[in-house]
């Protein structure tokens, strides 16, 4: 794999887990958004896959919900 295939196939897994993560966060798709400086509608279409995830947004998602994200899969 390439390395913007293998960067594509996290941004891809990271997108499939948005919305669990920002659940487990306690968060609501408003108050995400208000963090990311998005709409409400632009969260809500990248945890549906209705808009493909930029590099960009998953790198401020990332740093975001970075807490979160360990907290779902177990990782201290």
């Amino acid at each position: 794999m390439a390395a913007s295939e293998i960067e594509q196939w996290w941004i891809d897994k990271f997108q499939e887990n948005l919305g669990p993560i920002r659940k487990v966060a306690g968060w609501t798709t408003q108050q995400l958004a208000d963090e990311l400086g998005v709409a409400r509608q632009t969260v809500s279409n990248l945890e549906t896959g209705k808009s493909p995830m930029t590099k960009l947004q998953y790198l401020a998602c990332l740093l975001y919900t970075s807490d979160a994200a360990d907290d779902l899969i177990g990782v201290d």
